[in-house]
C-alpha cells in the first residue's frame, strides 16, 4: 500500500513491452506518465526485487505505485541478518511469467532505489556486481 512501502533497497528491472493483460486504463496512465517524463522512455512493465518489509508480504504483489504494470518480489525482510553480503540470483524469464504471464519483452533498464520516508529509518545498503546473463 502507498505510505507503507518502505524498503532498505530495491532493484527494479524495467521492460520495453506491456504485460499481456495490460488494459486500456493502464496504457492510458502510462501514456500520461510518459508525457511527464520528457525524453526518458519509461519502461512499460517493471519487476521490483526488494529487501525490507515485514516478512508478511506475499511472494509477489502489485506495486502500489505501478498497479498492474509492476510486481514486487520481496527477497529478504527487514529482520534479516545484517552486516554481511548476500548473493541473490533471480530468473527474470520465470519471474516475468509468474508475475504477468507470456514471454517477457526486452529488458530496458535497471534502477536501484531505497525508500524510508514512512519509517524515517537510516539505511546502509549496497549492491555490487549486477550481472544479466542468458540462462
Amino acid at each position: 500500500r502507498r505510505g507503507g512501502d518502505d524498503r532498505a533497497i530495491s532493484v527494479a528491472v524495467g521492460f520495453a513491452g506491456f504485460p499481456p493483460g495490460a488494459g486500456a486504463w493502464q496504457r492510458a496512465q502510462h501514456a500520461i506518465a510518459q508525457g511527464a517524463a520528457g525524453n526518458h522512455t519509461l519502461p512499460r512493465a517493471v519487476l521490483i526485487y526488494s529487501w525490507g518489509g515485514t516478512g508478511r508480504e506475499p511472494v509477489r504483489f502489485y506495486s502500489p505505485w505501478l498497479g498492474q504494470l509492476g510486481k514486487v518480489h520481496p527477497l529478504r525482510h527487514a529482520r534479516s541478518e545484517t552486516g554481511r553480503w548476500f548473493d541473490e540470483r533471480v530468473d527474470l524469464d520465470a519471474d516475468w511469467r509468474a508475475a504477468f504471464g507470456g514471454d517477457p519483452p526486452h529488458l530496458q533498464e535497471i534502477a536501484i532505489g531505497t525508500d524510508v520516508d514512512d519509517t524515517r529509518s537510516r539505511v546502509d545498503a549496497q549492491i555490487d556486481r549486477i550481472r544479466v546473463t542468458a540462462c
